[in-house]
This record gives C-alpha cells, sequence and structure tokens, in this order.
C-alpha cells in the first residue's frame, strides 16, 4: 500500500510521466523502498481509478504519446492523510530474504553462506558510497519543488539509508569471521 503513497508524494513535487515516477522513485527512495516500472504503471492505473490522480495525454508526432500524471486535491488529502496518521508497529514489519536464508544456512556448506555474505556485504559497501555521493548533490530533486527545507527531510533520510548500508556491511564483516573461525574449527 506504501507505495501509492510515494508514487503520491512524488506527484505532489510536480506533474509526471510513468517513467519520470519510475526514475525518481529509483534513483530517491530506492535504497530504502523498491518497485518496479511495472508496479508503477498498475499502481498510476489504480490512483486513476481511485479518483487521487488525473493525467493529460501529451501527443507527439516523433515518439509514442505519453501521459503526464498529476495528484488532484482528493490525492493530496489522501497524502496528507497518510502521513499524520502513523502506527509506529508498521514501521517494524520486516520481511529479509537475506536472514531467512542464514538463519537456515546450517543445511548447507560454510563457504557458501560466507560467499552469500561477501556478496551482500560488498553491495552494501557499494550502494553506502553512491548514497553518499547522491546526498551531496541535491539539484536534482530541488528543481522539483518551490521549498528549500525539502531537501533537510531528503537528507535526513539518505542519512538513515547510509547508516543501514554502513551497518549492514560491518554485520555481514562479523558473520564472516565467526563463520570462517568455525570453518578452521572443523577442519
Amino acid at each position: 500500500m506504501s507505495l501509492r503513497y510515494g508514487i503520491l508524494g512524488l506527484l505532489n513535487y510536480g506533474s509526471m510521466t510513468g517513467y519520470d515516477i519510475s526514475k525518481y522513485f529509483r534513483e530517491s527512495v530506492g535504497y530504502f523502498w523498491n518497485a518496479q516500472q511495472s508496479q508503477i504503471y498498475r499502481e498510476l492505473t489504480a490512483l486513476e481509478k481511485d479518483g487521487l490522480v488525473e493525467y493529460e495525454l501529451v501527443i507527439q508526432s516523433d515518439k509514442p504519446n505519453k501521459k503526464l500524471y498529476r495528484i488532484n486535491e482528493v490525492g493530496r488529502e489522501n497524502l496528507n492523510g497518510w502521513l499524520y496518521d502513523f502506527n509506529i508497529d508498521d514501521f517494524f514489519i520486516t520481511r529479509n530474504a537475506l536472514l531467512l536464508k542464514l538463519f537456515f544456512s546450517s543445511q548447507i556448506p560454510v563457504n557458501r553462506t560466507i560467499e552469500m555474505l561477501s556478496k551482500y556485504k560488498e553491495r552494501c559497501e557499494a550502494a553506502a558510497r553512491e548514497l553518499a555521493l547522491h546526498t551531496g548533490d541535491l539539484s536534482d530533486y530541488q528543481n522539483l519543488v518551490e521549498d528549500d527545507s525539502e531537501s533537510l527531510y531528503w537528507k535526513m533520510t539518505a542519512a538513515r539509508g547510509l547508516a543501514d548500508y554502513q551497518a549492514s556491511a560491518r554485520w555481514a564483516g562479523e558473520c564472516i569471521n565467526i563463520l570462517r573461525k568455525r570453518g578452521e574449527q572443523d577442519d
């Protein structure tokens, strides 16, 4: 259900095509909320059907026509209702495939688990580096909004993402060390 509000939140900054939404989604909130382009288009259709967004059909002679979506007043009220209504328990709902696999990994050779954790650690480190780079320059997103204070919230969100990636990389490294020691003991 939160994908709906992520889309409404982006459209609250200004009109966008589905492609634009997908791009901004990936480049801004994508480190903590993944959405495939097909999911975004499905959700846009549902939002339009529910009367929360409208679109203008832009006729193009050299390319396929495109829909330029915008949030309407009902959509804005819906977004604000979601922002005001928070249940802390919702923030602690977790589904983590890595942890589920790790939990049952005693069933496979230790070196395979180390390989999985190593790849995860590398990906976390790369994501942390990328996020640190993008956090410094928010100019692409700043152009979408009139209020400069928006970047304060974006920076706080990015700081949390950076901390999460760094902590996850450290944790994976610790797990790898534990498993390597265990492997040495088993030899």
